[in-house]
């Protein structure tokens, strides 16, 4: 993942020094030739947090897990339905 940042910074260095983009093309949310540089800093430390070998707390994963049926339940409008 930090290759792929790394590649995309550079990418957005080479677009703005041959004058294909300017610094808020290369790197904002309108970007056509990389991934948004916001974006890319939140895919790498989502990345890390993925990739530490810790344990989640017991609490948060309880959490997520009693929130999935709810969440099923509002995307298909009913349990067992076809979606609204």
């Amino acid at each position: 993942m930090l290759v792929l940042f790394v590649c995309d910074v550079i990418g957005g260095f080479i677009g703005v020094s041959e004058g294909v983009n300017t610094w808020g093309e290369a790197w904002g949310f309108n970007t056509q030739s990389t991934v948004p540089l916001p974006v890319g800093a939140a895919q790498l430390v989502l990345a890390w947090l993925a990739a530490r070998n810790v344990r989640p707390m017991r609490g948060v994963t309880s959490a997520l897990r009693a929130a999935e049926p709810s969440a099923d339940v509002i995307r298909l409008g009913r349990p067992g339905g076809q979606p609204v």
